[in-house]
């Protein structure tokens, strides 16, 4: 065992030692009972209507950002109300990205693993809260065509008001 309590399970092919990617189940804590799993070596989920209370394919809102502690225990209930119209609500973490090119990138493998693997629909509605405004945004307008509708939880529009052109540009 390793620190958290994860298990590395190594197999031996060919003289080659290797680490067993089953092993590596990512962790995230999720306000209500979700999918956890891995795009691009990020962490990303999904939280689904009951089955058989969603068309095919599947409606969805995607949620930005979802660093450590998003989303959290307080958008449970608008969640609630996303899951009893049968549209289920994801996310992935790209981390502190600030809307640029490799969080993009993320996105958009992200957004194929959704729509060509899960049957997710093409047009989801974009909800970013805060900073996360800066990354559906931006992602947005290079894909519209990919895109439902907007709405927002007091999105940031704007790099200089969050979080400032100096510690933005680093990403």
């Amino acid at each position: 065992m390793f620190a958290g309590g994860a298990a590395l399970t190594l197999l031996v092919l060919g003289g080659q030692v290797r680490a067993d990617a089953a092993a590596q189940t990512p962790e995230k804590a999720l306000p209500l009972p979700g999918q956890v799993f891995q795009v691009e070596g990020r962490t990303a989920f999904v939280i689904l209507p009951t089955p058989g209370q969603t068309n095919r394919p599947t409606p969805w809102v995607w949620y930005a950002p979802t660093l450590p502690g998003l989303p959290e225990a307080r958008e449970t209930w608008m969640f609630e109300r996303f899951l009893a119209a049968g549209i289920a609500v994801a996310g992935v973490d790209i981390g502190e990205s600030y809307g640029n090119l490799q969080g993009r990138a993320l996105y958009s493998a992200f957004y194929q693993e959704l729509v060509e693997r899960r049957g997710f629909a093409r047009k989801p509605c974009l909800l970013p809260r805060s900073r996360g405004g800066l990354m559906l945004y931006n992602w947005a307008c290079e894909h519209p065509e990919s895109v439902a509708c907007i709405a927002g939880i007091y999105p940031v529009c704007n790099l200089r008001s969050f979080p400032g052109l100096d510690r933005a540009g680093g990403a």
